[in-house]
């Protein structure tokens, strides 16, 4: 059962499979940061830095969509333009939405193109472990893995569904709060939150929240059944704060 070596037959068995994969492909894996590769390193970008930054970008464009105005007094003129209050608020949000997108799509691809001047592209197929069958998973060994073209199809819509479900968390906040400052610290505590809950409570270690693009899509989170939830709950956000922005007093 052993090698000589330490190893199990098993181990040492996927070890060359993957070997293997890596070798029929013309995959090499980064020892260090200047063999680092384009694609290599936008997986890590997705990985390390979109938990917080995700959120982080959409609440900065959103969070003052409405308090903003309110505090500023503009509000109240925009109002008596011959335009419905749910039309406006849904026009904000789409706005600030397809502002976040760009934003994410910007930073994403200075990451790639400066990487990719160090040490090339990199290689579609690089294999990306997850847990349970996404599509397009195939198998070394005993584990699955997905290919960097299908990490990266599934990534963009991930991020579809985390912009849309953060603007309109976004734009409630905004709707319900009485000023920018009110607004902001809101903001920032929905941001904070989630990642205190991943990191710092031991039975919430495996929770993935739509920010861990990572963990959701290695953990096998399917697209359908995240869509459904997510998307889900903006309707209802949008919902609620077009009823309440109707309700509001903006005139005094």
């Amino acid at each position: 059962e052993n090698l000589l070596i330490g190893d199990s037959v098993k181990d040492w068995s996927e070890r060359s499979e993957f070997s293997h994969y890596l070798n029929d492909h013309e995959i090499y894996i980064p020892q260090s940061i200047d063999q680092s590769n384009g694609l290599y390193m936008l997986y890590r970008y997705i990985v390390d830095f979109f938990p917080l930054l995700l959120p982080m970008i959409i609440m900065l464009i959103t969070c003052n969509t409405i308090s903003g105005e309110k505090s500023q007094g503009t509000l109240k003129f925009l109002l008596q333009q011959p335009y419905s209050r749910v039309k406006v608020l849904i026009s904000k949000t789409a706005v600030c939405a397809c502002t976040a997108l760009i934003a994410v799509i910007i930073i994403a691809l200075a990451q790639f193109l400066l990487s990719s001047l160090i040490g090339g592209t990199g290689s579609l197929y690089y294999p990306i472990k997850v847990t349970g069958g996404q599509p397009g998973s195939f198998s070394i060994g005993n584990n699955n893995y997905i290919t960097q073209l299908n990490y990266l199809s599934l990534c963009f819509i991930f991020i579809i569904i985390a912009i849309v479900f953060y603007t309109c968390l976004s734009v409630f906040i905004s709707v319900i709060s009485p000023n920018s400052l009110t607004s902001s610290l809101l903001s920032f505590a929905v941001i904070i939150v989630p990642l205190i809950i991943q990191n710092i409570l031991p039975d919430a270690k495996g929770t993935a929240f739509i920010n861990d693009i990572h963990k959701l899509i290695t953990g096998g989170s399917t697209v359908f059944s995240t869509s459904i939830l997510y998307l889900s709950i903006s309707t209802m956000l949008l919902a609620l704060s077009a009823y309440l922005f109707k309700k509001q007093e903006v005139y005094t």
